[in-house]
């Protein structure tokens, strides 16, 4: 088993990468990856959330960050607090997750462009990898409303 088999799994650079939720034996993979901290933007209580994530992450020895981000209502304080976690984190191999890898493509995209010099092209190149991977699937305007609007903060 390998982290590239987690769903939706993305590499950004050495230090990020993005995914679905992972299994207990994935994060384990991440852990032994090098990774050493993970940041959840899930909410608690989905089908897919893995029960006591936080205890098990510190058991392996990372620190374990969540933002709950409701699909239907993302905020820009949530985008906010996202993006100081990752300037406090900078350096640190950090594996981000959500259910899917669809709201950590658009706040790691809005955050590279503000933080890391990402053009809007690049930015778009990695929401679109996801967003566009699943056949009959696109953003609704909810999304499209929170990057525009974070876009023009």
């Amino acid at each position: 088993m390998s982290i590239s088999d987690i769903y939706n799994f993305i590499q950004i650079d050495g230090l990020t990468a993005t995914a679905g939720q992972p299994s207990a034996d994935q994060f384990e993979e991440i852990a032994d990856s090098g990774y050493s901290a993970v940041i959840n933007l899930a909410p608690d209580g989905l089908d897919t959330s893995l029960p006591e994530e936080a205890e098990l992450l510190h058991r392996l020895g990372m620190e374990y960050y969540h933002i709950p981000v409701a699909w239907s209502d993302p905020q820009l304080g949530e985008l906010s607090r996202f993006e100081s976690l990752m300037a406090s984190l900078s350096g640190s191999p950090t594996f981000i997750h959500c259910q899917a890898n669809f709201r950590v493509t658009v706040f790691f995209a809005l955050y590279a462009t503000s933080h890391l010099g990402w053009s809007d092209e690049q930015a778009n190149a990695l929401i679109d990898r996801i967003w566009t991977s699943r056949p009959g699937f696109e953003m609704d305007d909810t999304w499209k409303n929170f990057v525009a609007a974070a876009r023009s903060r």
